[in-house]
């Protein structure tokens, strides 16, 4: 049996009663249903946070796994609400809850039209590209009660997908952090940029977060920090543990990617700065109440 929370990881028998586990002992121990694991792990459920599969189907397959809790943390959803309204009327098979989308929250207000949940990281026809588009002092107050009414629906903390908004404004990222400290909850975010090379590299954006991160008391979990961080891994990786140990509350996830070859006659375009373009409880996993 492993039990993170604990540190055990030995041999042990255990007791369910009333799907709650009733005793952990070395001692043999009887019930109407014995299951035989020897050879096998026991463990708490697996908490997925970087889930963007938030369907019933993907629940199931979740649950195959051993993921008993998925949460879309990453890029989050928004409007917050209407996700676990849809959610609680169709049903889930796991565990299940979402960070605020920042950036659909900022594409809503820097071009006047509601996102879909498709179109959400994508340029409009008319206007202009509000990826690329620094926020004026009202349209940054208007994202962050956006925002701001996420994390009153419910949200569990705010997905910064800046990689994809790379011409964002820094005051509004320091703006967004500031507002996920006064809620206490982490945001989950990329860095900015997406190179090895100087100005404006992954480096850049790691200093960035980490930056920010300790200015504003923001506990910050950085998303797939092998992806982004390329070839300086070895520079950015230490700079982190060196924040860590100077009280710095960042934690980092690291994400296996494949890599696809395109069919025969097709190109792939250059990747742009940022990287574009119990059984389980059928609750939500949402915090208290509506905060001030």
């Amino acid at each position: 049996m492993i039990d993170p929370e604990t540190g055990l990881d030995a041999i042990r028998n255990v007791a369910i009663r009333d799907d709650e586990i009733a005793l952990i002992t070395e001692d043999p121990i009887e019930g109407e249903l014995v299951i035989n694991a020897t050879g096998l792990v026991v463990a708490p459920g697996f908490i997925d946070l970087h889930a963007h599969g938030q369907t019933l189907l993907a629940g199931r397959v979740q649950a195959l796994d051993g993921v008993t809790t998925a949460l879309e943390l990453e890029a989050g959803v928004y409007p917050v609400a209407d996700f676990y309204a849809d959610a609680a009327e169709e049903g889930r098979t796991i565990n299940y809850g979402a960070a605020v989308n920042w950036a659909a929250a900022r594409n809503a207000v820097l071009t006047g039209a509601e996102p879909d949940e498709a179109g959400a990281l994508h340029a409009h026809e008319d206007g202009p590209d509000w990826r690329y588009t620094p926020a004026s002092a009202e349209q940054t107050a208007t994202v962050l009660e956006r925002v701001r009414d996420g994390l009153n629906e419910g949200a569990l903390g705010i997905g910064v997908l800046l990689g994809y908004v790379p011409g964002s404004g820094r005051s509004e990222y320091y703006a967004l952090h500031e507002l996920a400290a006064a809620y206490d909850v982490p945001s989950f975010t990329h860095a900015r940029y997406l190179s090895n090379l100087e100005p404006d590299s992954s480096l850049e954006g790691f200093q960035e977060m980490i930056a920010v991160s300790a200015a504003t008391g923001a506990d910050m979990h950085i998303s797939h920090l092998n992806s982004i961080s390329l070839r300086d891994i070895n520079v950015i990786r230490p700079m982190i543990e060196a924040a860590q140990a100077h009280g710095v509350n960042i934690t980092v996830e690291a994400i296996r990617m494949a890599q696809v070859r395109p069919p025969s006659g097709q190109r792939c375009s250059k990747a742009q700065t940022g990287r574009p373009g119990s059984a389980a409880s059928r609750n939500p996993i949402s915090p208290s109440p509506e905060r001030p």
